[in-house]
């Protein structure tokens, strides 16, 4: 089950994937950048790897947006660097790491999501919730 959107648009559902090479947006039906002319090939691991490299170095704005790329792709393997941002101070880089794993679906990643339900803040705790049902089914004790 498929928590969370990409983004809506005329044509359905699209993303906004990050060149590895420039880190601008470009749409994830483009196998070059449009910035840098970079290729991008969206599935392999060296991007998956380039990307999870990026979030040890960069802003919180950037941690959100390769968050999103990160669910948006749907990979497992994704899922230890995303549990890692649960703990990050910025509270909009938790929700949205907590998103990513629930747009990815992997039920193993609920017990790290469990501990952020007595997470200080509302929306953390509210998205941890959403995420949870949606990984464990309505009916989990939560």
């Amino acid at each position: 089950m498929t928590c969370w959107r990409c983004r809506e648009g005329s044509r359905g559902f699209s993303m906004e994937i990050l060149c590895p090479a420039c880190w601008n947006e470009t749409d994830a039906t483009h196998i070059v950048c449009g910035s840098c002319g970079a290729t991008i090939d969206l599935y392999s691991f060296d991007y998956e790897r380039r990307l999870v490299a990026e979030l040890k170095r960069c802003s919180p704005e950037r941690r959100i947006q390769i968050c999103g790329t990160l669910g948006c792709r749907g990979k497992r393997s994704a899922g230890p660097a995303l549990i890692d941002l649960l703990e990050d101070p910025d509270t909009s880089v938790c929700e949205a790491a907590i998103r990513s794993l629930g747009e990815i679906g992997d039920a193993s990643s609920a017990g790290a999501i469990k501990k952020l339900l007595a997470h200080q803040d509302g929306s953390v705790r509210g998205s941890a919730r959403y995420v949870l049902r949606c990984l464990l089914g309505s009916k989990a004790e939560l």
